[in-house]
């Protein structure tokens, strides 16, 4: 054997690049299979499942979390507005006998100061003291069209 040349059996002992690439041994063996947990069953399980009520005993409440601070009645369009403490506007529709929940905004970051309404029932403004912003909406289309930074 001259220098340089590897011999036959020192070829076969070199390990194959591509061999490595597909042997697992790199990961370790497979975990086993976690055990499957059991269900805690409660004493008087279906005691407490029969007496919980039924959906027919609930209805959707609208009504406002915080405290109403502002309510204006608009004739002309039939909409109540009303304004919370905690910054939420809703708008409601008067009907026959009743009254219909329409939308609600998150108008301001604090309690809404102060809400004026146009002399045609059109057009409403919110004002937040907290957040020093006056919101325009559309009373109609039940959409804030405008919000003004007052800088105080």
């Amino acid at each position: 054997p001259g220098m340089g040349i590897e011999s036959k059996g020192a070829a076969a002992k070199k390990p194959d690049p591509a061999a490595e690439e597909d042997s697992d041994d790199d990961y370790g063996p497979t975990p086993a299979p976690a055990p499957k947990k059991k269900r805690k069953v409660l004493e008087f399980e279906q005691v407490f499942l029969d007496q919980l009520p039924s959906s027919e005993l609930y209805e959707r409440s609208y009504m406002h979390v915080g405290n109403v601070t502002h309510v204006r009645c608009i004739p002309a369009t039939a909409y109540i507005l009303t304004a919370s403490n905690d910054g939420q506007l809703k708008f409601w529709k008067k009907k026959v006998g009743e009254v219909e929940f329409v939308k609600r905004f998150y108008a301001h970051v604090g309690p809404i100061t102060d809400m004026a309404v146009s002399a045609d029932g059109v057009w409403m403004c919110t004002v937040g003291a907290k957040d020093g912003v006056l919101n325009v909406f559309d009373v109609v289309n039940f959409d804030m069209v405008n919000m003004v930074k007052l800088g105080y």
